[in-house]
C-alpha cells in the first residue's frame, strides 16, 4: 500500500446498502478477520430501510487485535461489531447473538447510528 500506516479494509460478512423490505432467516457469519480495520458480522448502511433479520448469528470475529495501529493511519478505528446500522438507514429489526468479538478498539453486538433500531439479543447465559 502507499498510503503511510494503511493496513486494509473493512471487514463484513453481510451488507445491506440501498436495500429496502429485505427479510432475512437464519443467517449465520463465523471466522471475520480484518488485519488493521474494523470487522462487522451485520452492516445495514446507507438508505436502507425495513430491514429483518431473524434468527440470526454472528462470532468469531476479530479486528487487528494482534497488531498496533498508527496515529497516522487512514483505515478506520478497529472495532468488532455482530451488526451495525449507520445513521442513514431506517426501519431495522434484528433477532440475532453476537459472540467471541474482539476489536483492538473494542466491541459490541450491536453499534446502532440511528438510535432507533430495535435489537433483540438471543444469546442464552450457560
Amino acid at each position: 500500500a502507499t498510503l503511510n500506516g494503511y493496513g486494509g479494509a473493512t471487514t463484513r460478512a453481510y451488507t445491506f446498502a440501498g436495500t429496502q423490505g429485505a427479510v432475512v432467516v437464519n443467517a449465520s457469519a463465523s471466522g471475520l478477520r480484518s488485519a488493521h480495520g474494523t470487522a462487522i458480522g451485520v452492516d445495514v448502511l446507507t438508505d436502507s430501510t425495513d430491514i429483518r433479520l431473524v434468527s440470526s448469528s454472528v462470532s468469531d470475529v476479530d479486528a487487528a487485535v494482534d497488531t498496533t495501529m498508527s496515529p497516522e493511519s487512514p483505515t478506520k478505528d478497529p472495532w468488532a461489531y455482530g451488526y451495525y446500522v449507520g445513521a442513514d438507514a431506517g426501519d431495522v429489526t434484528m433477532r440475532g447473538c453476537a459472540v467471541d468479538l474482539a476489536g483492538q478498539y473494542g466491541e459490541a453486538d450491536i453499534h446502532d447510528l440511528t438510535g432507533d433500531a430495535t435489537w433483540h439479543s438471543t444469546c442464552r447465559a450457560d
